[in-house]
């Protein structure tokens, strides 16, 4: 598997493979002296951080995963202030999939992007966009703006959520891979969780634009400290370290990028997705699915997909610089194919769930923002829990990945179709929250379970690679999920009402009579109810990833 395909299969899927004798190269093992993290092997480039140095940058990359990664749900409960505010209910839904979409698309240039510039130079970069279109868009004075610099913030934060979950990895020797994995997966669990708490909290009291500005002075806190604290050669690849000597200006640096970074296929990639979340998001809101329009979106996805598709192919086999997005010799391991459809169908059931069950709330039940949020973390808590178990039992009691994968994906399958069996009335079933939990502990046992995984699976600088590609196939899953889920409710609401109630905004209906507002509610609330048919079947094909990930010598964390 990655540089050195000779290895024998039980070698490969062992922790000693990542243990600091592994990662040391010494004279009785010359060909494998690429294998593990190896950082920064001159000697102004340590190869981890102690002390102060790695509590500071620790935790300023903590803090900068937080703000990225919490930007996905905390624009949840406020969609309706910002709704009252812009006057775009149409396109509201694109507040949301405007950043999942560049969040996904850049995750891998980014990635390209440390192998040349280095960690330091490539983190500081992407936390800047962040902040800088963070500000944007609290200054935002129209729906439009409001998504273009929701597009913006997601190319910086898609370097953040990349290189931040990388940095975290890389800070710590191999002995330590166990906490620093918690500690990535919590403070993303956590972010997701509060910042459904902190958007509701923010835009209850109508002050919606701190929900974006909060991130500039915080940002930017951890932004001065990342770039005191970060040696300037950490964390770089071979290749970059080799030519570093050479490339003596920004321009070289850059001309250096240009060569190695797949921009064509990051390009087709955006483009593609773009198109069908477009057609997802578009039909039955503004077109007609059978409407020019739609067919033609759907029609340009699927050529530029198929193009995306042989751009790939091609640049794999070619002998050339350029290091493609989808490299196709990773492919060659089922385990990591299996690992890879993992992450693209978790991606939607959890960001679903945290975006959609505020709403419901709020809808149909009639909840401020930060109630929604409050009454979402039955699901929150659920979810760390779940990682917490997967990150003990894999730790210390060896279990193989795939079993706890599998385990995963049965909880989410009955917790999430048990949700679609909540009783569709105004008043909150108890019942529902701990279906709510149970599903939150499935997402977080497989969450984990792939992520921690993956770095025993690959090595060398096929990990980089690697961890970039299954954090892209997650965000595109969850930008397609989002945008299925909300094409399912829009379809069964226009189904179920008269066109004058189904146009009319369930979150602004205190003009109608008592009957007809509980009649629209009602009607939302099967159709939320119809949503999480889609995360059971998500969950369902997680079973497929499981059976490839299947194999004699499991892969499993071995001290």
């Amino acid at each position: 598997m990655g540089n050195d395909s000779s290895l024998p299969a039980s070698e490969s899927y062992n922790l000693p493979a990542l243990s600091s004798e592994t990662l040391t190269s010494g004279p009785t093992a010359p060909e494998r002296s690429d294998i593990g993290p190896q950082i920064g092997d001159s000697e102004n480039s340590p190869q981890y951080l102690h002390g102060l140095r790695l509590w500071a940058v620790g935790s300023s990359v903590a803090l900068s995963l937080f703000l990225a990664t919490a930007e996905i749900t905390i624009i949840s409960t406020s969609l309706v202030t910002i709704d009252d505010h812009l006057a775009g209910r149409e396109q509201s839904t694109w507040i949301i999939t405007s950043y999942l979409l560049t969040f996904t698309g850049f995750l891998a240039s980014w990635a390209k992007f440390s192998d040349v510039f280095g960690l330091r130079s490539a983190l500081l970069s992407s936390l800047f966009l962040f902040i800088a279109f963070s500000g944007g868009c609290g200054v935002a004075q129209s729906i439009d703006q409001l998504i273009i610099f929701r597009a913006l913030q997601g190319v910086g934060g898609s370097g953040v959520f990349s290189l931040g979950l990388f940095g975290v990895v890389r800070i710590v020797p191999p002995e330590k891979f166990e906490i620093a994995s918690a500690v990535g997966s919590g403070v993303l669990t956590f972010a997701l969780i509060l910042g459904a708490l902190i958007g509701g909290g923010i835009s209850s009291s109508g002050a919606w634009r701190w929900i974006f500005l909060f991130n500039v002075p915080t940002g930017g806190l951890a932004w001065i400290i990342l770039g005191l604290f970060i040696p300037r050669n950490f964390a770089r690849s071979d290749t970059a370290r080799r030519t570093v000597g050479h490339l003596r200006h920004a321009q070289s640096q850059l001309r250096e990028f240009l060569t190695q970074a797949d921009l064509a296929g990051c390009m087709l990639l955006l483009a593609f997705s773009m198109l069908l979340v477009a057609a997802l998001e578009e039909a039955k809101v503004r077109y007609a699915w059978s409407s020019g329009i739609i067919i033609g979106l759907l029609t340009g996805s699927g050529v530029l997909c198929a193009a995306f598709l042989a751009w790939e192919l091609l640049l794999s086999r070619a002998h050339m610089r350029m290091e493609p997005m989808l490299p196709w010799r990773l492919f060659k391991d089922r385990v990591l194919v299996g690992i890879v459809i993992g992450f693209f169908l978790t991606g939607p059931a959890v960001t679903i769930l945290y975006i959609e069950l505020p709403q419901r709330f709020e809808t149909v039940n009639g909840y401020s923002a930060i109630q929604s949020g409050l009454r979402v973390l039955a699901f929150g808590v659920g979810s760390p829990v779940g990682a917490i178990c997967c990150t003990v039992l894999a730790g210390r009691l060896h279990t193989p990945f795939v079993y706890l994968t599998l385990v995963g994906s049965v909880l989410q399958i009955a917790g999430s179709f048990l949700l679609s069996s909540v009783p569709a009335t105004l008043d909150v079933w108890p019942g529902q929250y701990g279906y709510m939990a149970i599903t939150g502990m499935g997402t977080g046992i497989s969450i984990a379970a792939l992520y921690m995984s993956l770095p025993i699976l690959v090595s060398g600088r096929d990990l980089s690679i690697a961890m970039g590609l299954t954090l892209q196939a997650r965000m595109l899953g969850a930008s397609l999920g989002v945008a299925i889920v909300n094409s399912i409710l829009v379809t069964y609401v226009e189904g179920h009402l008269p066109p004058v109630e189904a146009a009319a905004d369930p979150n602004h209906l205190a003009g109608l009579p008592i009957e007809t507002q509980n009649k629209i509610r009602t009607v939302y609330a099967s159709g939320y109810n119809i949503q999480m048919y889609a995360v059971g079947a998500f969950g369902a094909a997680q079973l497929f990833a499981a059976a490839l990930m299947w194999r004699k010598n499991q892969v499993r964390m071995i001290k």
